[in-house]
């Protein structure tokens, strides 16, 4: 029984199938950061405004979680969870509250700071 060498493509690992990670789409594409700034909320407090769209470019339903990092100053302050669940093909969904864990970026934020909201990690499950 002879084996034959199975190449490992550029960047992506091979399944017990023999199929690659290359073989999946880019899903990245389909979540992106809409908004990340501190704003006036109610009753004179800062808020984070962050928002993380979710664009289902697939063609059935699927649930993402897209996670991240809230940087000022170039210094990581805070994690990102934002959930999509349940998108039909092709549907639209906009987290308008993602920024919820970063609550004491915001108070803390001074003028001139730089905040920067990263998404380091996005995952789809089929529903």
């Amino acid at each position: 029984m002879s084996t034959q060498p199975r190449s490992v493509p550029p960047g992506g690992d091979v399944r017990a199938d023999g199929s690659s990670k290359a073989d999946e789409p880019d899903i990245t594409k389909d979540v992106k950061v809409m908004s990340c700034k501190v704003k006036a909320g109610e009753y004179g407090t800062k808020e984070l405004d962050l928002k993380i769209e979710y664009i289902n470019s697939d063609d059935r339903r699927f649930s993402y979680l897209a996670e991240g990092e809230v940087t000022v100053n170039g210094e990581k302050k805070s994690d990102i969870v934002s959930t999509g669940q349940n998108l039909a093909p092709g549907q639209k969904y906009t987290d308008e509250n993602a920024g919820a864990l970063a609550f004491d970026v915001a108070k803390a934020a001074k003028a001139g700071d730089k905040i920067e909201c990263k998404l380091i990690k996005v995952s789809r499950n089929s529903y």
